[in-house]
């Protein structure tokens, strides 16, 4: 009786690539929340916020958005950097959130619903589902129409607001 060689199991290398890329694309935004997060708690926090800063804060996240959408619109094989743009997104939402908060309440009450319509649509970033054609979808109309009202409403504000 011939005994036939055994052979190794092969791996899929497109697999592997993108189970390495999804856990460094993980790596980098659980690092990131963790030193914004370690930054602002630590450090002095600012006795004056400037509604600029606010309005380049939006900007920033309308640009992420905009990347995001491309991404997932054309380049599908890039999707374990879906969920690092979107935590960046998450996360710059939870600034402007933060940040707002130091200008008088007449003043936020129509800003504040949208951003947290935004930051809780934004917060299902880790579900598996998320990352799909109604996500895509909402990358092209709601999600920057929901961000230039917030921009317009920014723009309102005084130039600055002080604890």
């Amino acid at each position: 009786m011939e005994r036939k060689p055994r052979r190794m199991a092969k791996l899929d290398t497109g697999f592997t690539l993108r189970f390495a890329a999804a856990a460094s694309a993980l790596t980098i935004t659980t690092s990131r929340k963790l030193i914004r997060n370690f930054s602002y708690y630590r450090s002095d926090k600012p006795d004056t916020i400037y509604s600029m800063d606010l309005i380049l804060l939006c900007r920033t996240i309308r640009k992420k958005a905009f990347s995001l959408y491309n991404l997932m619109g054309h380049d599908p094989e890039s999707s374990p950097f879906f969920v690092s743009l979107a935590g960046e997104i998450n996360d710059l939402l939870e600034e402007l959130h933060r940040n707002i908060l130091f200008f008088e309440g007449d003043r936020i009450s129509e800003i504040i619903p949208i951003i947290d319509r935004q930051r809780d649509f934004w917060s299902g970033l880790t579900d598996e589902d998320f990352y799909s054609e109604t996500l895509l979808k909402a990358l092209e109309i709601e999600i920057p129409d929901a961000l230039q009202e917030t921009e317009k409403k920014l723009l309102l504000l005084p130039d600055s607001a002080t604890i």
